[in-house]
């Protein structure tokens, strides 16, 4: 059924997600207090885990079946907090076609000046606002429509479901969660980008090799490739970075752990 079997891994790592925020809230009031912020946190990478299988799988589609793919669409949209469709439509007919420009929502300049974790919250509250006002402008189809309702209606089932289970308990894990894992997702796309030369084919966002953050976050760090080739599959993009970008890229651009940059230039720069 898979169009790659490197997506053993995407089916495994979203399983986990979905077991972690299940877990966490039937669980919840059993975790001790000054461990919950932890818990939360893990909670946070696991949703931004999984917004990248999200990406990833609305780029080229995991199954080769569609009625397979729509099932992966409806439990990423429960996982992430946010529709499969909308995210899909917003990455590839507003990122992907204007990043190089203004016109991107998610554009770094968003971030204004300044340094440190500051900067990273003004863009997030500038992103964040400025996708929410113009998405309804985006001209998709009839049936990314029907999808998007189908896949409301699940996501309210979902949380309802939860709340009714256990109102505090759901509203503290989800809300956590999804905002969260939301708001990791906004400030990569950040660091990818900023103050690149995104008119550049090969110095149009930063690289990160590191090898297990690529093996946890599907090779998110190769974004440079991504870019150059959208219907590349994720578990390429290494070697053709590898065989045709790392010589040809700024060595400033390139890196080794998006998390250490990411505490190194937004936390503690």
């Amino acid at each position: 059924m898979l169009r790659n079997s490197a997506d053993i891994r995407s089916i495994g790592l979203l399983a986990v997600v979905l077991g972690l925020e299940i877990s966490v809230v039937v669980n919840f009031h059993q975790i001790p207090i000054l461990l919950l912020p932890l818990v939360l946190f893990i909670l946070m990478i696991a949703v931004f885990i999984a917004t990248l299988i999200n990406h990833n799988h609305r780029h080229l589609s995991v199954f080769h079946q569609e009625w397979a793919n729509k099932i992966l669409n409806y439990a990423l949209t429960v996982a992430t907090g946010a529709p499969s469709t909308r995210l899909h439509v917003i990455h590839m007919l507003n990122h992907h076609r204007c990043y190089r420009t203004t016109d991107d929502w998610s554009h770094y300049s968003l971030a204004g000046d300044g340094t440190g974790l500051r900067r990273t919250l003004t863009y997030y509250v500038n992103a964040a606002l400025r996708i929410a006002r113009n998405r309804s402008t985006l001209p998709i189809t009839a049936a990314d429509r029907r999808e998007l309702r189908m896949e409301y209606a699940i996501f309210f089932l979902w949380l309802l479901g939860w709340l009714v289970f256990d109102f505090f308990a759901a509203a503290v894990v989800f809300a956590s969660a999804y905002l969260g894992g939301q708001f990791i997702l906004l400030i990569a796309n950040l660091i990818n980008h900023d103050h690149c030369d995104l008119g550049s084919p090969f110095n149009l966002a930063r690289t990160f090799d590191s090898r297990w953050e690529n093996w946890l976050f599907l090779n998110h760090g190769f974004h440079v490739v991504h870019h150059r080739r959208t219907t590349l599959h994720w578990s390429k993009l290494r070697q053709v970075h590898d065989s045709h970008f790392r010589n040809k890229s700024d060595p400033n651009l390139q890196g080794h752990s998006f998390l250490a940059y990411f505490l190194r230039h937004y936390v503690l720069g």
